[in-house]
């Protein structure tokens, strides 16, 4: 394994462990719409951020390569966030 491909795996599971730390504290709750693209929103931001942090703090160079890669984890969290919270039954 070189060195980027464990770069790459700090990435993923620092900005994972985040997300799934916000979707475990929203278990349980139904919410409006609007409320479940403002999380997805706020987790797309910081899982963007912390990926991008943890690359450099890795040593990662290429700064349009590091906030490329990042953005795409966080968009994907971001998505997997809202697509759990709108699969959730609504209340009858």
């Amino acid at each position: 394994m070189q060195s980027g491909d464990l770069r790459v795996l700090w990435m993923a599971v620092v900005a994972s462990l985040f997300s799934g730390g916000v979707l475990a504290a929203a278990i349980g709750r139904r919410r409006a719409r609007r409320a479940v693209f403002g999380q997805s929103g706020g987790i797309f931001v910081v899982a963007t951020l912390l990926a991008g942090l943890t690359a450099f703090a890795n040593g990662a160079t290429v700064d349009a390569g590091v906030w490329a890669m990042s953005v795409v984890m966080g968009l994907c969290l971001a998505a997997s966030s809202a697509l759990i919270a709108l699969a959730r039954p609504s209340a009858s």
